[in-house]
């Protein structure tokens, strides 16, 4: 049998309505809600005390593939790659998209939330590459490629 641990898995699935995604009503991302408020003209805030491997859904998708075709079994940590801080992460996500809004660096005690986080949740690969998968790519490629995709799923719907 095999488990996967996971933190903060992102990507809308194939043929998904991007700005329905957005829609947080409906369960935005933490990244769809940054586009979101980047439309605002207000400063955002972001923590920059809390870090995490965010994972993109395609490349969770491959590697798991890739664990079932060597059967492999046990317990597999698959996070994004190297460890961001959310405040990182959304200036990334912003740079992707080619927006500049006024991002401000806060903190768990200036920006309370009713969910509870651990402040650091980022995850090591390093049993899963030592087990010949392949490793993740680093997350400006997968922001950038979520951005295209999410783009192209726009234009094709209007």
């Amino acid at each position: 049998m095999t488990f996967l641990t996971l933190c903060a898995v992102f990507g809308a699935p194939a043929g998904h309505d991007a700005e329905r995604f957005a829609d947080e009503r409906v369960g935005a991302a933490a990244w769809e809600t940054m586009l979101r408020l980047s439309k605002s003209g207000q400063p955002i805030r972001v923590v920059e005390d809390f870090v995490a491997s965010p994972t993109y859904a395609p490349e969770l998708a491959e590697r798991t593939a890739q664990m079932v075709d060597r059967k492999l079994t046990g317990i597999f940590h698959v996070g994004g790659g190297a460890a961001i801080s959310w405040f990182d992460y959304a200036k990334l996500i912003f740079e992707a998209a080619g927006l500049t809004p006024e991002v401000k660096a806060t903190n768990e005690r200036e920006h309370r939330t009713a969910a509870r986080r651990p402040k650091f949740s980022a995850l090591s690969n390093g049993k899963m590459e030592r087990c010949g998968i392949t490793p993740m790519p680093t997350m400006k490629e997968v922001v950038q490629d979520y951005i295209a995709r999410r783009q192209s799923e726009v234009a094709t719907r209007t």
